[in-house]
């Protein structure tokens, strides 16, 4: 079929009977046209920027992939680094409870001794007094009322 070299690129219109060459002698020197070969160089540079692409996102998997690792490691390292430091916070907390609890009971214990030394001394002016007003006479028991004040 005949191909009008005007016409090709937009719509037919009536043509010159010059302007008409074959279809072979049109297409004989497609493989190497400039159109041809900017498409080839067109496809070339795309296909180049997709690999890269490609490529860009396989190392990014495995940068996120890695950067996962080391968070995640960062994370278990700061919680036993916590665990440490909680197990210290409490040895020291129970070693000072301790410490004052052992304070306190002896404070206790000296308050007790005096306690139980009064409750004795007590006890025993109880036993006098009642032995003073068992067998005392009323002069006696005047005389030793004042001299215990």
């Amino acid at each position: 079929m005949p191909v009008c070299l005007i016409c090709v690129p937009s719509e037919h219109k009536v043509c010159d009977s010059t302007d008409i060459i074959s279809i072979y002698d049109a297409a004989k020197h497609a493989k190497i046209s400039t159109a041809f070969v900017d498409l080839e160089k067109t496809i070339s540079a795309t296909l180049e920027s997709v690999q890269e692409c490609v490529s860009d996102q396989d190392l990014a998997i495995v940068t996120t992939e890695n950067d996962s690792e080391s968070i995640k490691k960062v994370v278990e390292d700061t919680r036993k680094t916590l665990h440490q430091y909680v197990d210290q916070l409490q040895q020291k907390l129970l070693f000072d409870l301790e410490s004052k609890h052992e304070s306190c009971k002896t404070k206790y214990s000296n308050v007790l001794k005096e306690l139980k030394i009064a409750e004795k001394d007590l006890e025993t002016m109880k036993e006098h007094m009642s032995q003073i007003k068992e067998f005392g006479t009323d002069l006696q028991v005047f005389f030793g009322n004042t001299s215990t004040y």
